[in-house]
């Protein structure tokens, strides 16, 4: 009687040990997948402030040279 109490108290050990290892498996992989998103969707973040700010710097210069521009013909065309 010794002998089985002794193996079912190993048996449950073993499945309990083994039920720790799957699931500390399964928060590492769910950690890690999280963590590739959130990097991905970091990247996309910064492409994305990248290309507005080229859009801003852009704008920026278009609006100085259509300033160049009314100037111009404000004050110089009109003295033919």
């Amino acid at each position: 009687m010794l002998y089985w109490s002794n193996r079912w108290n190993v048996i449950f050990r073993f499945v309990l040990c083994a039920f720790g290892m799957l699931f500390s498996i399964g928060i590492t992989l769910e950690i890690s997948t999280k963590k590739e998103v959130i990097l991905r969707q970091n990247e996309m973040m910064e492409k994305m402030i990248d290309m507005q700010n080229y859009q801003y710097d852009y704008q920026m210069k278009k609006t100085v040279e259509i300033r160049k521009f009314r100037h111009d013909l404000k004050n110089h065309m009109g003295h033919y």
